[in-house]
């Protein structure tokens, strides 16, 4: 430590002579896309920017990349420059923020679990850094979601990362922004200040994981508390004290076994001797997890005790739909819906079929922009079973009156039409169109990307039916629908008897026959579950139909007649 000291003292003392760059706020947006994405640079001295860079570190890997030079801010003398994710958001939430580079580098394509850091190009030195080397900041004490960290007067710059030079507003921005009707980022961050001075050289300890007020997953069983210290110097030790024991001369990480609905209290103390130099002390809990017997249940009990609680549903939930983004799924049973949102991948994306019964769905209640979410906290459920969800058939009033109590169910509309449609509008991904019943209206949003009615014409006139999974914006309520067999559904099945439709064998491999009522004609669509169509064909009475180009899965099966239609699952083995 004493050699590492020594080479920090003689950078600090080379670029405390000469002119360098100083890391002072990173911030992780709330508007659209997690905009605006936004660091903070002063210039200590006479900086010529073209001689240093910023590159990014993602996620938990262990390499830099992405470097941005900083050529075109120009030489800056003790002021601040502002480097930003091209968005038009950063003039509003900004608007007295100066010397600013609008990029669409990705060295500012950061999430609020990411590292960033400045470099002087011509010796490849680190001059300042944000966020522990390879790690996901996820949970860590430095994590800026939806927030922001801002440097601490006096420190600086650090050749490195160290988190007690740093204050932290994790989440602090969640909401805000006048993109959400709420006040400018600047306001809550405050406008640009900092003092330099190359930072206090007393010896200083911090404890970097857990972090402070951390509430850890239920089954929990090991926690390692990891610390560092700045300006360390020979004959120093740690102390560490957990809910009242003390373990004397203890080195990073120390190891505390833990049990779910436990609190702990850490105090470390850097200690000379018998005297104390520095201490810290920061609390942890792991949560207890409240079994649940239903997704209706689990609704009841988030509106009761507020998000942030950790849940098992413990009984069959039927999978309604999935797409790629954030790894989402739906969910419904007993009358309830609930959406999966599980953006790091806890559970594998195609583990399940339409029509799964789940049990055992587990994880942390969320609310985004309205919707409550359950994010996973352990991977997959157990299927149980296999059975067809039922689409639950409203009116419009019934879903705008009641939207929250249909959220995230597979909801269906009779006689309704799109407004606006001329034969000339097409659905376009990510855009909003009106539904109607010629009293009340709602938003069909194309939620999912490239599904097979996108660049389709909008229908016009009256359609028998339209589903889709219910949803809401911030208190609009609005659908999702999944692919074109959605659309123009017949959700009356009076016209049709179900049951008088067969498809066998139902597994099958290469050949099936369907068998229409009556020997009327009748048009056949089979579709995959990303909504792709991959055959259509024309029936009447019994026909044969040659499977075997299509690979193994579950597949929808679309009967249509005039305005009429309507689904039925196969499975290709």
């Amino acid at each position: 430590m004493k050699k590492i000291t020594l080479l920090l003292t003689l950078l600090i003392s080379a670029f405390a002579i000469g002119q360098t760059p100083v890391l002072t706020m990173i911030s992780d947006g709330d508007c659209s896309g997690g905009n605006p994405k936004v660091v903070e640079i002063y210039a200590d001295g006479t900086v010529d920017f073209a001689n240093y860079s910023l590159e990014i570190q993602t996620n938990a890997n262990d390499t830099w990349g992405n470097t941005l030079n900083l050529a075109d801010l120009g030489v800056v003398t003790d002021d601040f420059v502002y480097i930003h994710k091209e968005d038009e958001s950063f003039a509003t939430e900004y608007p007295s923020a100066t010397n600013v580079l609008s990029t669409n580098s990705s060295a500012v394509n950061f999430n609020g679990d990411d590292r960033v850091r400045i470099i002087e190009d011509a010796t490849s030195t680190v001059v300042d850094q944000y966020g522990a080397e390879a790690t996901d900041g996820t949970g860590e004490v430095w994590e800026y979601q939806d927030g922001y960290a801002k440097r601490n007067d006096g420190s600086g710059p650090d050749f490195g990362f160290f988190a007690g030079n740093w204050t932290y507003f994790n989440g602090a921005l969640n909401g805000e922004g006048t993109c959400q009707d709420g006040s400018t980022f600047e306001s809550i961050i405050g406008t640009a200040s900092y003092t330099a001075g190359g930072g206090n050289t007393d010896p200083a300890v911090f404890i970097t994981s857990p972090a402070n007020n951390a509430v850890l997953d239920p089954g929990t069983t090991n926690v390692d508390v990891t610390f560092a210290v700045q300006n360390e110097y020979p004959g120093l030790r740690f102390d560490i004290t957990v809910n009242g024991s003390t373990t004397v001369d203890v080195s990073s990480p120390f190891n505390v076994a833990t049990q779910n609905g436990e609190n702990y209290n850490v105090t470390l103390e850097l200690v000379d001797g018998q005297t104390i130099i520095d201490d810290v002390t920061i609390d942890f809990s792991v949560a207890d997890i409240t079994q649940v017997a239903d997704i209706a249940a689990f609704r009841a009990d988030v509106e009761t005790n507020g998000p942030g609680g950790f849940y098992e549903i413990t009984g069959a939930s039927t999978f309604t739909h999935g797409d790629n983004f954030n790894n989402r799924k739906w969910f419904q049973s007993n009358g309830a819906g609930v959406m999966i949102f599980d953006p790091n991948d806890v559970i594998d994306n195609d583990v399940y079929v339409f029509g799964d019964q789940v049990t055992g769905l587990t994880g942390v209640s969320n609310f985004n922009n309205g919707v409550l979410q359950l994010i996973p906290t352990a991977d997959n459920g157990v299927v149980s079973g296999n059975s067809e969800p039922s689409v639950q058939i409203l009116s419009l009033n019934e879903f705008i009156t009641n939207y929250d109590s249909y959220e995230s169910l597979l909801v269906g509309f009779q006689n309704v039409q799109f407004t606006g449609a001329d034969g000339s509008v097409v659905f376009e991904n990510g855009t909003n169109y009106d539904l109607s019943d010629g009293n009340d209206e709602i938003v069909m949003r194309t939620e999912f990307f490239n599904t097979d009615y996108i660049g389709n014409v909008v229908p016009q006139g009256v359609l028998a039916g339209v589903v889709g999974m219910a949803s809401q914006f911030n208190g609009a309520p609005q659908i999702f629908s999944r692919f074109e067999a959605d659309i123009d559904v017949t959700l009356n099945i009076a016209d049709f008897n179900k049951n008088e439709f067969a498809i066998f064998p139902n597994p099958a491999s290469s050949e099936i026959n369907i068998l229409s009522p009556n020997g009327e004609v009748f048009q056949v669509g089979v579709y995959n579950l990303l909504g792709k169509k991959v055959m259509t064909t024309e029936i009447s009475g019994e026909t044969k139909l040659n499977i075997s180009n299509l690979q193994s899965g579950l597949y929808l099966v679309k009967f249509g007649q005039g305005n009429g239609s309507f689904t039925k699952k196969l499975i290709i083995k």
